[in-house]
């Protein structure tokens, strides 16, 4: 058996019984290090982001303009069945702006 699961084979000497019995005792006396909490909860590139607020109609039309470059990349490399998937993206996105837009 293995000595990660605590027996030994009969085969084994009784000096590589010391010898394992001494690692043993050298692995629990190693320091355990203490982490800082604080410094795993704010790290310096989270502080450094500051918030960007902006207003429904803001991002709906951010939302449709990307939808409309995805058509346009994919009709550049022929890529039909993405233009067809993006296109109905952009009616899904376009019934959502449109209350938002006539305000």
């Amino acid at each position: 058996m293995s000595k990660f699961f605590g027996g030994r084979s009969e085969s084994e000497s009784s000096s590589s019984e010391e010898s394992s019995s001494e690692d043993e005792i050298q692995v629990q006396k190693k320091p355990q290090r203490q982490i800082n909490a604080a410094a795993i909860l704010f790290s310096d590139d989270e502080t450094d982001d500051k918030r960007v607020v902006r207003t429904a109609k803001e991002k709906r039309y951010e939302a449709l303009f990307a939808i409309i470059k995805s058509i346009k990349n994919s009709k550049k490399i022929k890529d039909f069945n993405k233009m067809l998937t993006s296109f109905e993206d952009l009616l899904k996105a376009f019934e959502k702006a449109k209350p938002v837009i006539a305000k």
